[in-house]
């Protein structure tokens, strides 16, 4: 009888697990009750944690025994509490956040070499773990204790976040040097004098405007919401990390959630090119003016005087949080 699998969350990583299970010989099903495997990927951890501690959640629904392995972006306290019930209810938890290589790809999951995953648990879990996962991820990193999988996967999200953003703007001011005439011979190539292979594939996609692709902006931001939260966990606060957030969510309002995270170079642009995408700056506009209506309504006790008129998008979501 074949080993059955279960998978709950994202539509999109969920088709491309399966794939690659049902390819190697497992069976998936649509019953958690009967699954020898649950898998799991939320890219909002409120959602996450409802998931698991919901009555009707997985830790509630899965069998005695079953494997409960996570893919999504959390922090270390919430997988260790998730863990900690698992344990309680026999169950075998493995946290196993999900990272993506190359997200220019049209098709980032397709490929197993440009998947890769932490993994952390229990020496025997992981070992299970690991035998279903090495048909989906190309790369699989064993750490210690509930959690380092995490932490791990969260340092990993503040670097790629910060050499994506640094490409995008990089290749945004050749872009712009291309407008002075005087400037055109030093950035004609426009390769934005990439440094390394992942930076060269990002100008690359935004030179010739691929601003689609399976790992979406939503999952970047799952990425680096719960590094940033786990930042806020430990009382530290990271401007850079949060500078890129910012961008992100600027992004997603304007209509971008379901784009490539290559389409921040739209951000950058002039507004015509981002229509041409689908982007809608007046959705901006629009927040703004609901976020100034619903501060000034729990800042009446301002003068008038006080007020700083709006400043730009850059503007829209305040200042860097507080800890």
């Amino acid at each position: 009888m074949a080993t059955t699998f279960f998978f709950g969350g994202n539509k999109t990583i969920g088709a491309a697990l399966t794939k690659s299970l049902t390819q190697a010989g497992y069976e998936a099903i649509d019953t958690i009750e009967s699954a020898d495997f649950v898998f799991t990927y939320h890219t909002a951890l409120s959602q996450l944690e409802d998931a698991y501690f919901d009555e009707k959640g997985y830790l509630a629904k899965a069998k005695k025994g079953a494997y409960l392995i996570d893919l999504s972006p959390a922090t270390p306290e919430l997988v260790r509490e998730i863990s900690a019930i698992a344990s309680v209810s026999d169950l075998f938890y493995v946290e196993a956040p999900l990272a993506v290589n190359d997200v220019t790809l049209p098709d980032a999951f397709a490929d197993a070499s440009n998947l890769a995953c932490c993994l952390a648990g229990d020496r025997p879990d992981v070992a299970a773990a690991q035998e279903l996962l090495r048909h989906f991820v190309g790369a699989a990193h064993i750490l210690g204790e509930t959690g380092s999988a995490q932490l791990a996967h969260a340092a990993w999200a503040l670097q790629h976040a910060a050499m994506l953003l640094a490409a995008v703007e990089a290749e945004a001011l050749y872009r712009a040097m291309l407008r002075i005439p005087t400037s055109a011979s030093a950035a004609a190539e426009n390769k934005a004098g990439a440094i390394g292979p992942q930076q060269a594939a990002i100008v690359a996609a935004i030179a010739e405007k691929r601003f689609a692709g399976t790992y979406t902006v939503e999952m970047f931001m799952a990425d680096l919401t719960a590094a940033l939260t786990a930042a806020d966990d430990a009382e530290l606060i990271l401007p850079q990390a949060e500078a890129c957030m910012n961008l992100l969510e600027l992004l997603a309002i304007i209509g971008g959630s379901d784009m490539s995270p290559v389409s921040l170079a739209l951000i950058y642009d002039e507004e015509e090119a981002a229509s041409k995408h689908g982007l809608d700056w007046s959705r901006a506009e629009e927040y703004s003016a609901e976020m100034g209506a619903h501060s000034h309504e729990h800042h009446d006790e301002y003068d008038d005087d006080d007020d700083d008129d709006f400043g730009g998008y850059a503007d829209l979501f305040g200042n860097f949080t507080d800890n």
